[in-house]
C-alpha cells in the first residue's frame, strides 16, 4: 500500500480520535450536573483531569518521540479513555468521577505528542506543515461532526448518547490507526527530522526564548478559555428552565469547531502558497 493511503487513514484518525480525545467534553459537567454534583464539585473533577494531563505530559511527549510502538501507544491511550467514560457512565460518584478523569487526563496528553511523531514520520520537510494543517482542519470539522450528533441525539434522549457516539468514534480510531501502515513511518525523522543520535541539554531547551514565548502565550489562552463551554453550558441548564441541556452544549461546541475549522483551512492555504 502506497504512502498516501497511510495519509489518509492518519487523517481519518484525527477526525474519529477528535470527540475521544477530550472524553466527554463540556457534556461532563451537564451529565454530572443531573446526578447531583454542585458546582464546586465538577470545578474540582474537571480539574484533576487538566492537572494530570500537565504534570504527564513531559513524560508522555518524551515517550511518544521515542518509541516504535506508536500504534500501539495510541490504541492504549484510547482504551484508556473509553474506560475513563464508561466509569464515569456507571459510577458517577465523586471518587470513581475524580479518579476517571485522572486517567482521562493523562491519556488525552498523550494523543497529540504521538499523532504530531506520527505526521513527522510519514512527512518530510517540505509536506510536514501541510499535513498538519489538514490533521487540525480534520480534527475540529470531527468535534464539530460529533457534536451535531450529540445535540441531535441529545435532544430527544439527554446526554446518554454522547457516550455512545464517544464510544463509536473510539472504535474508529483504533480502526484507522490500525490502517496506517508501520513500515510507512520514518522512525528518525519522527522524532523531528534530525538523525542524529546527539539530543539538546534540558537547561538550552528550558531557556530556549521562542519557546518560553510560546509557553506564556498558551498558559494565558488557555488560563482564560479552557473553562468557559463546561461552565457556559452548566449555567444555562440551571438558568433556563425551557432549554435543552445537550442540545445547548452541543451548539456551543459547533460554534467553536466550526471557526477552528475555518481557521485551519486558511492555515493550510497560506502554507501551500509558501512551498510552491
Amino acid at each position: 500500500m502506497d504512502k498516501k493511503f497511510s495519509l489518509i487513514f492518519l487523517s481519518l484518525l484525527c477526525f474519529s480520535i477528535a470527540d475521544v480525545r477530550d472524553g466527554l467534553g463540556p457534556f461532563i459537567g451537564i451529565y454530572l450536573q443531573e446526578h447531583g454534583f454542585q458546582p464546586d464539585e465538577i470545578g474540582f473533577v474537571m480539574s484533576c483531569s487538566g492537572i494530570a494531563g500537565i504534570i504527564f505530559s513531559s513524560f508522555l511527549g518524551s515517550i511518544a518521540d521515542k518509541t516504535k510502538y506508536k500504534r500501539a501507544l495510541i490504541v492504549t491511550l484510547i482504551t484508556v479513555i473509553s474506560l475513563s467514560s464508561i466509569i464515569i457512565l456507571l459510577y458517577p460518584a465523586m471518587v470513581s468521577v475524580s479518579t476517571a478523569q485522572v486517567m482521562q487526563g493523562i491519556a488525552a496528553a498523550g494523543i497529540a505528542p504521538i499523532l504530531t511523531s506520527i505526521t513527522l514520520g510519514l512527512t518530510d520537510n517540505n509536506t510536514y506543515a501541510k499535513h498538519f494543517s489538514k490533521n487540525e482542519a480534520f480534527n475540529h470539522l470531527g468535534n464539530a461532526f460529533t457534536s451535531i450528533l450529540s445535540g441531535a441525539f441529545g435532544y430527544y434522549f439527554g446526554v446518554l448518547p454522547v457516550f455512545i457516539i464517544m464510544s463509536t468514534m473510539a472504535l474508529f480510531s483504533i480502526i484507522f490507526t490500525l490502517a496506517i501502515k508501520k513500515e510507512h513511518i520514518d522512525y528518525n525523522r519522527a522524532r523531528g527530522f534530525n538523525t542524529s543520535k546527539q539530543t539538546a541539554p534540558l537547561k538550552e531547551v528550558l531557556f530556549f526564548p521562542p519557546l518560553i514565548i510560546f509557553g506564556f502565550i498558551i498558559f494565558f489562552f488557555h488560563f482564560g478559555n479552557a473553562a468557559i463551554l463546561p461552565l457556559l453550558s452548566q449555567a444555562a441548564a440551571k438558568e433556563f428552565e425551557n432549554i435543552n441541556p445537550a442540545l445547548y452544549t452541543a451548539l456551543t461546541v459547533l460554534i467553536a469547531q466550526g471557526t477552528m475549522v475555518i481557521i485551519s483551512i486558511i492555515a493550510l492555504k497560506i502554507l501551500i502558497k509558501k512551498v510552491h
